[in-house]
C-alpha cells in the first residue's frame, strides 16, 4: 500500500485491545463508517493505526503502520499537536495528506487525542466515507469516548507500577515447571480441568481444598468486558490456590472486579477468568497491601 504497511493484528497494545469497545461507542453516538485508534510505534519511527467497521459487531480490525510525518498522516498530526482535528473533505485537505485513510475511502474525519498525565498517548479516530456535516455534539461525544480510553490506559499503567513495587521481596517465587516445590501446585492445576464442569452448578467452588501457593503468577484486569492481551499481564504474589479460585496480593485497592489469571509456567500457562469476591487490607513488611479472593469463572485461550 502507498501510505503505510499492513501488519498482523495481535502484537497487542492496550489501545488495540480497547478498540472493539471504542467502535461500539462510536456506532452508538456517531453515524460513522469506521472507528480506530492510533499510537506511536517502533520508537516513534511510525504511527500504528488500527481501524474497524462500525456496522459489524466484532468486525475485522485492519492494522497498519504509517509514516510518522505530520504531513503524511492525520493521526501523526493530531499526536504531535495534542489537539482534536476535524476534516470535512480529506482529498482537499492542505495540512496533510493521508494515503492510508484515502485508500479506505475516508472523506470526513475527526481525530481526538487520548491523553494520560497531560501527554497524548494515542488518538481516537472517527471516519466517514461520505461528506459529514459536523455539529458540536459530534465533538462532545468523541471527547467523552477519548476520556474513557484515557482512564482505562491510566489505570492499567498505575497497576503495572503498583505491582512492580511488590516484586523482588525474595520469599515468593515463580512456579517451577517441574521439580522441588511444584508438587502441590501441580495437584491443584490438575484439578482445574474440572473447572468448566463446575460452572453454573451453584456450589461454592472456593469450598474445595486450598493449598498454600506462595508463588509469583501473572494476572491482567478486564476492563469494559475486553479480554487483555498477553502484554498486559503482570506478576503478583499468590497466597493459596484451589480448583475454585486463588488468593493473591496487590499493592493498592483494585479498580476492577474481574480479571484473567495465568497459572503455570510459560509456555504451558493456562488462563482463567475470575471475579473478585473479597478484598481484605493486610499489613505485610510494614506496608499495607490488599489480599484479593478471586473465584474462577471459566477457562479462556489468549
Amino acid at each position: 500500500m502507498r501510505g503505510g504497511t499492513m501488519v498482523q493484528p495481535g502484537d497487542g497494545t492496550l489501545l488495540e485491545a480497547l478498540l472493539p469497545r471504542a467502535v461500539e461507542l462510536i456506532s452508538e453516538f456517531h453515524e460513522a463508517d469506521l472507528g480506530g485508534v492510533a499510537e506511536w510505534s517502533d520508537g516513534g519511527t511510525a504511527v500504528k493505526v488500527s481501524v474497524a467497521p462500525t456496522d459489524i459487531p466484532g468486525g475485522e480490525v485492519s492494522v497498519h503502520r504509517s509514516p510518522p510525518s505530520t504531513a503524511e498522516s492525520m493521526n501523526a498530526y493530531a499526536l504531535a499537536g495534542g489537539s482534536a482535528i476535524i476534516v470535512t473533505d480529506l482529498p482537499s485537505e492542505a495540512r496533510f495528506s493521508d494515503a492510508l485513510l484515502a485508500e479506505r475511502g475516508v472523506t470526513s474525519a475527526m481525530i481526538v487525542p487520548i491523553v494520560v498525565r497531560d501527554e497524548p498517548v494515542g488518538t481516537l479516530g472517527i471516519y466517514w466515507t461520505r461528506a459529514h456535516r459536523f455539529v458540536p455534539e459530534d465533538v462532545h461525544a468523541a471527547e467523552a469516548i477519548a476520556r474513557l480510553l484515557s482512564t482505562k490506559v491510566s489505570r492499567a499503567e498505575s497497576w503495572a507500577q503498583d505491582i512492580a513495587s511488590l516484586r523482588g521481596q525474595g520469599a515468593p517465587r515463580d512456579i517451577p515447571p517441574e521439580g522441588e516445590g511444584a508438587a502441590g501446585a501441580d495437584e491443584v492445576l490438575g484439578d482445574l480441568g474440572d473447572l468448566e464442569k463446575a460452572n453454573g452448578s451453584g456450589k461454592n467452588r472456593r469450598s474445595s481444598k486450598r493449598l498454600p501457593f506462595q508463588h509469583w503468577q501473572r494476572i491482567a484486569p478486564i476492563y469494559g468486558g475486553v479480554l487483555p492481551t498477553l502484554q498486559q499481564f503482570f506478576k503478583v504474589e499468590c497466597c493459596d490456590l484451589s480448583n475454585g479460585g486463588v488468593s493473591l496480593y496487590v499493592a493498592s485497592r483494585p479498580l476492577f472486579n474481574s480479571l484473567v489469571v495465568a497459572l503455570g509456567a510459560p509456555p504451558d500457562e493456562r488462563f482463567f477468568t475470575a471475579r473478585v469476591v473479597r478484598v481484605t487490607p493486610q499489613a505485610r513488611d510494614g506496608r499495607e497491601v490488599y489480599q484479593l479472593g478471586c473465584q474462577f469463572m471459566g477457562r479462556v485461550h489468549l
